[in-house]
């Protein structure tokens, strides 16, 4: 029979990994996190109308409410299924509930912690998942990684912490004569005392810096998740194999969107389009930067269709009179 069959193979596949675990002296797990049985990484998942619709009437009949009086979730559920005005929802309804629990969400993410002891628990629980992460990634990948954490103002209760991959930590030591528990403690110096945290760094000069590191930044990781390694010409199909990525907001159409086949989507409503050194206001450039550490403003993928259509609009302005972008001073040798 198959059953009996899938059976036997399922004891004989154990038996095989526990015998190379002990050939090896690992662990069971890890002859398995490398075979990958295991599945490390998760895609999200959509929003169900439901849980949207309860979380948006959840705020609505707890909100003010002391902690002791408010309603269950069995209540809530109850009173949206006895609502019939939930059942007749239009698309901009749900599109406008989503919105909040989006919203929401980026709070949870990103939003500060009450107080000190949640925010050190916080960081002890994130440290724990990224250790376990790159060590199974080094079991996967063979790689080398170290990752520091510290505090970032004298008050906190963060402990400061580092992660090493396999003998990562001697790095620092033959090459840079210093242990990864002085650089810990350099690091966290420099964090506490010179006040470089981004919270203590909300000057224009400062906002600006921070604005465009962290778009070249996230548009450098979208092309590493969205194209493996390559920055391609989407326009005639070359590939370079390089990040050598440079922002260009005068030609942005051209020498970006059309290029690399991305656009930056949700710009703030109402901010021109420039380069955050070319903004002059604190609230203007800060306004950008929380945009682009919530994700409200990120880089979106085009497709070829999105690139032809705007291709012909590009055509069709320049055709108008239109001048799109800069044009670059003309030589004072050309033509000779």
């Amino acid at each position: 029979k198959l059953q009996d069959a899938i059976s036997v193979f399922i004891q004989d596949q154990s038996n095989r990994l526990h015998e190379l675990a002990v050939a090896h002296d690992v662990s069971d797990k890890q002859v398995k996190d490398i075979l990958g049985l295991k599945t490390h990484y998760h895609k999200e998942c959509h929003m169900q109308l439901r849980n949207v619709i309860v979380h948006v009437k959840s705020k609505e009949l707890n909100e003010g409410r002391p902690s002791g009086d408010k309603y269950s979730l069995e209540e809530i559920q109850n009173i949206i299924d006895n609502d019939p005005a939930y059942k007749q929802l239009s698309a901009e309804e749900e599109q406008d509930y989503i919105d909040q629990l989006n919203e929401y969400r980026a709070l949870k993410m990103s939003g500060a912690r009450t107080n000190n002891m949640s925010a050190a628990r916080d960081a002890v629980a994130v440290m724990d998942r990224i250790s376990k992460e790159l060590h199974a990634l080094r079991d996967r990948a063979g790689i080398y990684a170290t990752v520091l954490m510290v505090r970032g103002h004298v008050n906190d209760q963060v402990q400061s912490t580092w992660i090493a991959t396999d003998n990562a930590h001697k790095f620092w030591e033959d090459r840079l004569s210093l242990a990864l528990d002085d650089v810990a403690h350099q690091f966290e110096e420099w964090a506490c005392n010179e006040k470089k945290n981004i919270s203590e760094h909300e000057d224009l000069a400062s906002l600006q810096k921070q604005a465009a590191a962290i778009m070249m930044s996230k548009l450098c990781m979208f092309f590493l998740y969205s194209f493996s390694f390559i920055s391609a010409d989407v326009s005639s199909g070359r590939a370079t194999g390089r990040m050598d990525l440079t922002m260009n907001y005068q030609n942005y159409e051209k020498a970006i969107v059309l290029v690399y086949g991305v656009k930056l989507d949700g710009w703030p409503e109402g901010l021109p389009f420039l380069a955050p050194s070319h903004m002059h206001t604190v609230l203007e450039v800060r306004s950008l930067r929380d945009a682009l550490v919530t994700g409200a403003c990120h880089w979106k993928k085009l497709n070829r269709r999105e690139l032809e259509d705007l291709r012909t609009d590009i055509q069709r302005r320049s055709d108008a009179g239109e001048v799109i972008g800069t044009v670059g001073k003309k030589r004072s040798d050309a033509g000779k």
